[in-house]
């Protein structure tokens, strides 16, 4: 990952996706945001998705936006 003094806070970004819509009304999501946020990633800066790894990556924009920035 990251040491705590590489990326200043601003600057880091962390991407939560989970396959389904059941898992994004359990606790997976929420378990990963949690641990960004405990790895200093601010919460404004956490983008979530919903869509499975095999999907194209054109259905799963917030993917793709992450990795042009």
């Amino acid at each position: 990952m990251f040491n705590d003094n590489d990326i200043p806070k601003t600057c880091r970004y962390a991407y939560a996706r989970v396959s389904s819509k059941s898992q994004e009304e359990n606790s997976s999501l929420q378990s990963q945001k949690e641990e960004f946020l405990r790895l200093g990633v601010p919460e404004k800066n956490i983008r979530v998705e919903v869509g499975s790894a095999a999907d194209n990556i054109s259905n799963l924009p917030i993917f793709d936006w992450i990795l042009g920035e």
